[in-house]
């Protein structure tokens, strides 16, 4: 199967535009790579020529029992190897029909929160991923009922979310 063709691929295409617009009406510069093959993070964004960050897009659903979301543990890594760049992670999560995120430099920071230090690292079905909590996120856009739709097409979720 093609890379582009995989489910996972066409749902985080339509994050990454999501997130592109949104940027882009903020009235900033957004450049994506133009190698088509595997990279470090999905695009920059510069803002009035005077600042320059390093955008990276998860596209799916929070934790369905937790108020949490999470990125693989090698790519929290590798975002933390970024050297004088801000980096900046945005979720575009259907469920709660917004997109939201914050830098590393705020994500990473210790945060106590229901007696469990966040971030924390734990073993899913996909390895070991690093958790944050949702109180550590900003919401940036909300999402409209197309996108919704959207996305949802391509969720590979077996269970309804509770939210």
């Amino acid at each position: 199967m093609n890379w582009n063709d995989r489910t996972e691929v066409k749902k985080g295409d339509i994050g990454e535009r999501i997130v592109k617009n949104y940027l882009e009406s903020r009235g900033g510069v957004v450049y994506k790579p133009i190698t088509n093959k595997a990279h470090h993070f999905d695009m920059l964004f510069s803002y009035n020529k005077t600042q320059t960050i390093v955008i990276e897009v998860k596209t799916q659903e929070r934790l369905n029992r937790y108020k949490e979301t999470g990125i693989t543990i090698s790519h929290y890594k590798d975002y933390l190897r970024i050297k004088n760049i801000p980096v900046y992670l945005f979720f575009v999560d259907y469920s709660t029909k917004t997109v939201y995120g914050n830098s590393l430099d705020i994500l990473s920071q210790e945060y106590l929160k229901d007696d469990k230090m966040f971030p924390y690292e734990r073993e899913g079905s996909s390895g070991t991923r690093v958790n944050f909590h949702l109180d550590t996120m900003k919401t940036y856009t909300k999402l409209s009922d197309l996108e919704i739709e959207e996305l949802k097409r391509f969720t590979t979720k077996k269970e309804k979310y509770k939210i």
